[in-house]
């Protein structure tokens, strides 16, 4: 006898319940009847497997040792009545169509029976008739069976695919998923043999397995992935039986993880795989496939998070143009994976000039980048780092199957498969350009990952321009005269001096803006009200705007359009010595890191303000003394600009002359943005001054 009471539907059970043949087992202590009626059920119902045994004993060996859908049984029978064998069955299969028959039924027979749970009572005549009483209770009767059957089932598969996704939402890592979705599918849906594949380039990475203990002696053969590889290309489920060359049958059922893989799952049983199972897979494939989603982005997080941290230390730690941008390219190697990154600059005159790289650098040994071809529309012009130079706009190209250009032929040739290039810019002036290249597709998250790379390496690159003012090796001094065309200080200067004004204008501080410079100037020789009076008269779009700040001290703020030749000279990374306006004519001495970036202010002076002279131009060793630098050199151009312009609005004074909100407008910047640059200002020149004391 079995041992279980109530034995919960199995896959198997339920796959066999399915089927159309319906197992009956009748029971009659008259064998000629039992055998007649048994052979002709079997011979006229197709679909009826009839076995029969003419006592109550042999019956329940057969329905030990077989399975059995459906029990016909005799009421009157000498070893045990058809209530015995009842009570008897149901003790073991409580939900088993039992029909009991009787020759002379009465009301107290039909009542016991009911109370032991019989399914249907018959009466022997009725059997004899020529309507076919007995076939259609025996079909009924199984037909409820089996749909309650399949309703538990499916209740029981629904529960368990609940617990088998909760289970996948606990999941921490990759491993973790791939591991727990073969064990569902292989212990908790019952089906044989599961395996997780992962696709690569060109073959499926098998990441976890799990089978039953009757499928253990074996794992499938090659050839089942043959349905994985249709189930990838179609990108949809397949079921399907594989007949191996040793002449056994897989049954096979494929579902996709998304983009990532396949579930596997593959069996030897008689009866395949059905739509059931294809259900309870598609549901634990999305799953899974979800918490994949989410570990990746979890993971892709965790990367950003701690690149942009290693990013920002070495712009930190950086002082030099050239280590900055040498550790930037590492950093993306090494760190971000990408096959090569180089940093470089490119003039008419010298070419293309590579500062810095790392990685697959024999890439850039076979694609000629030479002044004599760069830019001039042939396949090196293609190029997309040598394209984003020239148009001084961000580019990016995926590597053809088939490549026609040179520089194409020759990343295949170097495993590359995409290109990105950023150009450094900072207030309108290009540092040069930022080339990655990666061996697959760079998707649009990681674009912009890489375009905040360049600027804040564009950022990194302006500060340590200025900071090579205060502490490099080589220091180029200019003095220039900028005439009233190329000044609005000095058209205010004139009309001040056609009203008979003497006054001179002193630059104290000069603060560029996104659409605005703002030059803090005290007035000797002229009060604040003729200066005020004069913008107005000189009725010049330039100047924007006028602002005292202390009357007595002659103290102001006056704001123009962007750009002018103080603007200029900032943003190439140079430093305002001093300045004075008078007469019309702006005096002006700056400094400017290395003679070929001086060059290059001087040109772009003359192109805003073609007036302009250049007076002296001396080139020498800095004189700054390192170990007496100022605290401001640690200062990133905004927490710099946030300072200065507090410094010179009189924010520090008491009383304050201007607070907060009215600092922040002259940077053309929030309150909160303002107070955040100024905090971590004042940290850094605190701690530069008094760490070590």
């Amino acid at each position: 006898m079995n041992d279980h009471t109530d034995p919960a539907p199995s896959v198997a059970d339920t796959r066999q319940s399915d089927a159309d043949d319906i197992r009956v087992l009748l029971v009659d202590d008259d064998e000629r009847w039992g055998a007649v009626t048994a052979k002709h059920l079997s011979a006229t119902h197709g679909d009826l497997e009839v076995t029969f045994r003419a006592s109550a004993t042999a019956g329940l060996e057969v329905l030990e040792s077989s399975g059995v859908d459906c029990i016909v049984s005799d009421y009157q029978m000498p070893d045990a009545s058809g209530l015995d064998f009842l009570s008897t069955v149901r003790e073991q299969y409580p939900d088993l169509p039992f029909l009991l028959l009787t020759g002379r039924g009465n009301e107290s027979v039909a009542s016991a029976a009911i109370e032991r749970d019989v399914t249907g009572y018959i009466s022997k005549k009725a059997t004899r008739g020529e309507t076919p009483v007995l076939p259609s209770r025996i079909r009924s009767a199984v037909e409820t069976f089996r749909t309650k059957r399949r309703l538990e089932f499916t209740q029981r598969r629904i529960e368990d695919l609940h617990e088998v996704t909760l289970d996948l939402e606990q999941a921490t890592t990759r491993t973790d998923v791939y591991e727990r979705l073969a064990r569902a599918g292989a212990l908790t849906l019952e089906l044989g043999t599961c395996q997780v594949l992962r696709t690569t380039d060109d073959a499926f990475d098998r990441v976890a397995i799990e089978t039953t203990v009757t499928e253990r002696e074996k794992t499938p053969p090659p050839i089942v992935e043959s349905v994985a590889h249709d189930c990838v290309e179609t990108d949809s489920p397949a079921i399907r039986n594989v007949d191996t060359q040793e002449g056994t049958t897989y049954s096979v059922l494929c579902v996709p993880i998304g983009s990532i893989g396949v579930l596997l799952a593959t069996n030897r049983a008689s009866r395949g795989y059905d739509r059931h199972d294809l259900n309870g897979c598609d549901i634990l494939a999305s799953h899974a496939g979800a918490a994949l989603n989410r570990i990746r982005s979890q993971e892709r997080l965790r990367v950003e998070r701690d690149s942009k941290a290693a990013m920002r230390d070495i712009l930190t730690a950086a002082t030099d143009r050239e280590t900055v941008e040498q550790s930037t390219c590492t950093h993306l190697v090494e760190e971000d994976d990408y096959a090569l990154a180089w940093v470089g600059a490119f003039t008419p005159s010298d070419g293309l000039s590579i500062r810095a790289s790392a990685g697959e650098t024999n890439y850039l040994d076979a694609v000629p980048l030479s002044p004599d071809t760069a830019g001039v529309g042939n396949a090196v012009g293609d190029e997309p780092a040598i394209g984003t130079l020239i148009a001084e706009s961000a580019a990016a190209a995926s590597v053809e199957a088939n490549p026609d250009t040179e520089w194409e032929r020759a990343a295949k040739a170097h495993g590359i498969a995409s290109i990105v290039a950023e150009p450094l810019v900072t207030n309108d002036v290009l540092h040069g350009v930022l080339a990655v290249y990666a061996r697959r597709e760079v998707d649009a998250h990681r674009r912009e990952l890489l375009e905040e790379y360049a600027e804040s390496l564009a950022a990194g690159i302006d500060d340590a321009k200025r900071t090579q003012v205060l502490q490099g090796e080589t220091v180029t001094k200019l003095e220039l005269r900028v005439p009233v065309a190329g000044s609005p200080l000095a058209a205010l200067s004139q009309v001040l001096s056609e009203r008979g004004e003497t006054g001179t204008i002193t630059v104290r501080s000069v603060v560029p803006a996104d659409e605005a410079v703002r030059y803090f100037v005290t007035v000797s020789g002229a009060t604040v009200d003729h200066v005020q009076t004069s913008a107005r008269e000189l009725d010049d779009d330039r100047i924007r705007s006028v602002e005292t700040l202390d009357e007595e001290a002659g103290q102001l703020i006056i704001e123009t359009r962007i750009p002018t030749v103080e603007s200029i000279i900032l943003d190439n990374g140079g430093m305002i010595v001093e300045s004075s306006v008078t007469g019309g004519e702006v005096l002006l001495e700056a400094a400017v890191s290395g003679r070929g970036d001086a060059s290059g202010v001087v040109e772009a002076i003359q192109d805003h303000a073609p007036g302009a002279t250049v007076t002296t131009v001396q080139t020498g060793e800095s004189t700054v003394d390192e170990s007496n630098q100022s605290p401001a050199t640690e200062l990133t151009d905004k927490q710099r600009q946030a300072l200065k312009a507090a410094y010179f609005s009189g924010y520090f004074e008491r009383p304050r002359v201007r607070d907060a909100d009215d600092v922040a407008e002259t940077l053309g910047i929030s309150r909160q943005a303002f107070l955040q640059h100024l905090r971590v200002a004042e940290n850094k020149v605190f701690t530069e001054l008094f760490d070590g004391e």
